[in-house]
């Protein structure tokens, strides 16, 4: 994974299997969905350009979801939708019983500032940890839970927003919970795609 991009959202699921999620998460999640005959999965091979700087309720939808052997017992998921498919996520997660992380980073390029930072911890148990810098018409900082062990408090106190969670932190806490960010796509065993061809009907 490089970081030619100017926005990027992913989620790691720890504690599933890559079957138990594609049930889960694709097959019970999109059930309705399927029936309707608005989406379609299918084996593939990871395109990661597919999902740097992606759009709000952008049609089609894709999102893709594989396993590393590198990283046992975890899923990566990465969506063509800004939001990186948040919520159902975090109902998926749940079900599951596994743990989510959901990050979002962000690269200034000649025609794109920084606008997010994001880094998101909820447990099997439900505790969560959120801790971001959001560029909107001015920087603003947020953090709610209790700080995971790892964390350094410290950076949180820096006078610029944007360096109390930006990339390299957020960086140095997917490696404190055994994740590199740069090889995450690396090696890829498994791979699946979703695709949303239209809406469902109402």
């Amino acid at each position: 994974m490089n970081t030619n991009f100017s926005y990027f959202t992913f989620s790691v699921f720890q504690g599933c299997s890559f079957d138990e999620f594609t049930e889960v998460f694709v097959m019970q999640g999109f059930e309705e969905s399927f029936e309707q005959k608005t989406v379609s999965v299918k084996k593939d091979v990871l395109q990661m350009s597919q999902y740097i700087n992606p759009s709000y309720n952008r049609l089609p939808m894709k999102i893709s979801w594989w396993s590393n052997p590198n990283y046992p017992n975890m899923v990566f998921l990465v969506s063509s939708d800004a939001d990186g498919l948040y919520l159902r996520s975090r109902r998926r997660a749940a079900k599951m019983k596994c743990s989510l992380i959901r990050i979002s980073m962000s690269v200034k390029t000649p025609n794109e500032p920084e606008r997010l930072f994001w880094f998101q911890y909820i447990s099997p148990d439900g505790k969560e940890r959120v801790v971001y810098a959001l560029r909107e018409d001015r920087w603003i900082f947020y953090e709610e839970g209790e700080p995971l062990p790892f964390e350094n408090l410290d950076y949180y106190k820096r006078r610029m927003i944007k360096e109390r969670i930006g990339n390299d932190v957020i960086i140095e806490y997917l490696s404190k919970l055994g994740v590199n960010f740069f090889d995450i796509d690396s090696e890829v065993s498994q791979c699946m795609t979703l695709e949303r061809t239209a809406w469902d009907p109402d």
